[in-house]
């Protein structure tokens, strides 16, 4: 394998590990959104945990070599679950749900439903990518700079 892919692509095994988790903490941001946990936990978002995770999966993926994609991918993906996962079971659930939960109030007071919440999240994809390529190429360059430095 060519130097380059070996850094894009990474080591099978460490490379599953990562996207297994991802994909873990995922279904359990879902499961625990839809059983209104968040409501349960209000002190602790579930968006900051799964953001939080992918973070540590990319630092994981870093230390592991376990590729940049799986490691940028690790935190792009949860940063696109908290954007479109809200709105699409608000409007899956219908107006009971969307009307006692899930209305949020953004920061011009004005109150979306979960349609146009929809199209926001749309609107939000660039700027979650480029957040996922700072944020997420930092912890992976963390893990892979401590991995050097703790591994000789």
């Amino acid at each position: 394998m060519v130097a380059s892919n070996r850094n894009l692509l990474g080591l099978r095994r460490p490379r599953n590990r990562t996207v297994g988790a991802v994909v873990a903490v995922l279904v359990g941001y879902v499961l625990a959104f839809v059983a209104r946990l968040g409501t349960v936990l209000p002190f602790i978002g579930l968006g900051i945990v799964a953001f939080a995770a992918g973070l540590g999966f990319a630092a994981y993926a870093g230390w592991a070599r376990g590729g940049a994609l799986a490691g940028l991918g690790s935190v792009f993906l949860p940063l696109l679950w908290i954007s479109f996962v809200p709105p699409l079971v608000g409007y899956l659930r219908g107006l009971e749900f969307a009307g006692s939960r899930y209305t949020t109030i953004r920061m011009g007071q004005a109150e979306y439903t979960p349609e146009k919440e929809l199209q926001v999240a749309v609107g939000q994809v660039p700027f979650l990518l480029i957040v996922a390529l700072l944020l997420g190429g930092v912890a992976f360059l963390l893990g892979a700079g401590a991995r050097r430095a703790f591994k000789g």
